[in-house]
């Protein structure tokens, strides 16, 4: 009770109808850059999204989702980060069509670039026990079109492009190179080898919450595209989703082995239940 002489509130004045201080604080976004979804009918102000995630959630023609509620965007206004939207009644949701490119910061951290050819004995793992990595890198989210897509049966019936902004930010990533022996066995087998690299790092994302407090969506994985010019080794990399990242790919490295063994059980009992192993390079 307020009357408690044990209980001293030290938090200064009170204001803003009597609201207490953890009004003042947003805990659902962590960086300074926002945008600031408001509706269109009331100019009230539903959500903040931060920067480096709002073009996945609001784009002029978006169906965006709020406590149960759909909303349609209307209009986005990157300079002053605003976007408006207003409810709506549709049988169908919206997702981006964008492509990432992740590049390593901090070359010299790749120590062992090629685990499967010998090299100096002064190159000692980054870590223990494994050859992963971890280091600094860019992030660069490129955005060219946006699908509608029907509720009940999940397919794409229109794609319209979209002329967005690049997201650029730097975080940490985490990542295993794939040795040429693989590549040999996959054409060998007639698999595909740069779909199977994919997938296994999307089947490794999904066993990433069995070895640390981590959400899916906290967690990108690198798709490789053939058609880009540069040349890189072709690796398993997750990165941290939040600029500047937040751990994940420092504690996911060291445990590399194990997250690798645990996707392959993942995908053998997917196999065991549905005969094919998509479930989780879907996931």
């Amino acid at each position: 009770p307020a009357s408690d002489a044990r209980l001293v509130w030290c938090g200064g004045l009170v204001s803003d109808g009597e609201r207490g201080p953890a009004n003042g604080v947003s805990i659902r976004t962590i960086e300074e850059e926002r945008y600031r979804i408001v509706d269109e009918a009331s100019g009230r102000v539903i959500e903040e999204v931060e920067a480096s995630k709002a073009f996945w959630e609001v784009y002029p023609g978006a169906v965006y989702l709020n406590q149960a509620r759909t909303y349609l965007c209307k209009s986005l206004d990157v300079e002053s980060r605003t976007a408006r939207v207003r409810l709506a009644d549709v049988k169908y949701f919206t997702g981006t069509v964008d492509a990432t490119t992740v590049t390593l910061v901090q070359h010299g951290a790749q120590r062992h670039a090629y685990p499967d050819r010998p090299g100096p004995a002064h190159r000692r793992p980054q870590f223990p026990g494994t050859t992963a990595q971890c280091a600094e890198c860019e992030i660069r989210v490129t955005f060219s079109a946006y699908h509608k897509i029907w509720q009940g049966t999940g397919r794409v019936f229109d794609t319209v492009s979209l002329n967005l902004p690049d997201v650029t930010y730097k975080t940490r990533a985490a990542w295993i190179r794939v040795p040429d022996a693989a590549r040999r066995e996959c054409e060998e087998s007639g698999l595909d080898f740069r779909a199977g690299v994919h997938a296994a790092t999307h089947a490794m994302i999904n066993a990433l919450p069995l070895f640390l407090m981590v959400n899916q969506s906290d967690v990108g994985a690198e798709c490789d595209d053939p058609q880009r010019g540069h040349y890189k080794p072709t690796r398993i990399l997750i990165f941290d989703r939040q600029p500047g990242g937040v751990g994940i790919a420092e504690r996911a490295a060291p445990v590399f082995p194990r997250l690798l063994r645990a996707a392959i059980e993942l995908i053998e009992e997917c196999r065991d239940c549905r005969g094919d192993g998509a479930g989780v390079a879907k996931g």
